[in-house]
């Protein structure tokens, strides 16, 4: 099988004292249409994790000029998991990393043709695992805790 490095943000943000975790709805005419991810994707050649979650981020909501926020991505990920595609003959190593941002930051939809919409959920309304990518919907789970961890109890 063909293996490939995708990578993943979890990206929060402290909105009026409740937690919010950006989703993207993928495309209808994407595989899994629209089903809700975590931004980001495959990490190109030569390219280190880091360098493709940032740029990932940058393709998929735009810069911090555009977004009118900082993302702060904690190294090193939060995770990681192996995905396996029958259908496509493919092995996925996918890093999730734990990033951080303001209430200001107003995510762009720059690639229209792979995502619909980028919304904020509550982290205690995230929608369904039926509704999330199959292999993003662990993450989903005990995020408060995680976050936590990761970041402390107050970001």
């Amino acid at each position: 099988m063909e293996l490939e490095n995708v990578v993943r943000l979890v990206l929060a943000r402290e909105n009026n004292g409740k937690v919010e975790v950006l989703l993207g709805k993928r495309a209808l005419t994407k595989r899994f249409p629209g089903l809700w991810e975590y931004p980001g994707g495959k990490v190109d050649p030569g390219e280190d994790l880091l360098t493709a979650a940032m740029r990932e981020t940058n393709e998929e909501i735009g810069t911090k000029e555009e977004t009118g926020a900082t993302v702060i991505i904690q190294y090193p990920p939060l995770a990681v998991q192996i995905e396996r595609s029958q259908e496509y003959g493919k092995e996925y190593v996918v890093a999730y990393f734990m990033a951080t941002t303001s209430d200001k930051c107003n995510p762009q939809l720059k690639e229209p043709t792979k995502t619909l919409e980028w919304k904020w959920f509550d982290e205690n309304d995230l929608p369904s695992q039926e509704k999330m990518m199959s292999s993003q919907s662990p993450m989903q789970m005990n995020f408060r805790r995680t976050a936590e961890k990761v970041i402390g109890p107050n970001f």
